[in-house]
């Protein structure tokens, strides 16, 4: 005892020493753990918590979604992809312009392709009839396009404003099975040069292909559908070592205030890059 009450300081400083380094060791294991859980996630498509980002371009070049019924879901979702039904969800704000052209467009679209899918609208403040399906998609922001093939899988999703024949080409591809499936082929970075030519100048329509890990892919022919007011121009361009391919075209007398849609699609990839641009009057600064 008298050994222990001589040496008493010594053996409390050795015990703070033996806790402070287990501690250490403890942390320094974590952290390990916490690494190789982090690089254990192999690289690929983006997977965003939220896919609000996908805007007006769709979400080509992003990780897929499958729409899973779950007790939350509504039942007139359920019994669509019940039956194998494409599903095609429009969530505007009322009153809001991009979002009620929209809505005129979607009611255009249901008109032709309504016998082969079920077609359902909802303003924004009733998307709580929509249960868990929103958080499924992982968006919020209005307005929302989901094309949403009979098995669940989203062949496509918009948060942003798109024009009646890209909408129709959309819903046409998923009545014919087609949706956005992980392979070698996405169209990314779809954009044009100037958002608001002047008429009669000439506009440059630009996109790139990489594969699933986001390598660019030299040598894929696009094509390229300009939708004016009046009449669609076509041209196929091919993408260089950077994977860009770029269109160029004079506009013309394209019509003043009128979204001119250029849809990009390529062999192999079913879900279409989109860019578009509004004319100006050739004096407008």
């Amino acid at each position: 005892m008298g050994i222990v009450r001589r040496n008493k300081a010594f053996l409390i400083t050795a015990a703070l020493i033996l806790v402070v380094g287990a501690a250490l060791f403890g942390g320094v294991v974590a952290v390990r753990v916490f690494a190789a859980a982090g690089t254990a996630t192999p690289a690929g498509l983006p997977a965003p918590a939220s896919y609000n980002t996908v805007s007006s371009y769709g979400m080509t070049g992003y990780a897929p979604l499958k729409l899973t019924p779950t007790a939350e879901t509504p039942s007139f979702i359920t019994s669509r992809l019940g039956e194998g039904r494409p599903l095609v969800l429009l969530v505007y704000c009322e009153g809001a312009a991009d979002d009620m052209e929209m809505l005129s467009y979607f009611n255009a679209v249901k008109g032709q392709f309504g016998a082969d899918s079920s077609f359902m609208s909802f303003e924004a403040l009733k998307t709580t009839e929509l249960g868990d399906t929103l958080q499924q998609l992982r968006v919020s922001n209005p307005p929302i396009l989901a094309v949403i093939l009979g098995s669940g899988q989203v062949a496509q999703l918009y948060t942003g404003w798109i024009g009646r024949k890209v909408m129709e080409q959309v819903v046409a591809d998923a009545v014919r099975g087609i949706s956005v499936i992980p392979g070698a082929l996405f169209l990314v970075d779809a954009a044009v040069d100037d958002p608001s030519p002047a008429q009669y100048t000439s506009v440059t329509a630009s996109c790139k292909a990489v594969d699933e890990t986001g390598a660019p892919i030299p040598g894929v022919v696009m094509t390229f559908t300009w939708y004016y007011k009046t009449t669609t121009s076509v041209q196929t361009e091919t993408s260089g070592t950077d994977g860009i391919a770029t269109c160029t075209r004079d506009i013309g007398p394209a019509t003043v205030g009128y979204r001119v849609d250029i849809r990009i699609s390529a062999e192999g990839q079913d879900a279409p890059a989109t860019t578009s641009f509004t004319p100006r009057g050739p004096g407008a600064g």
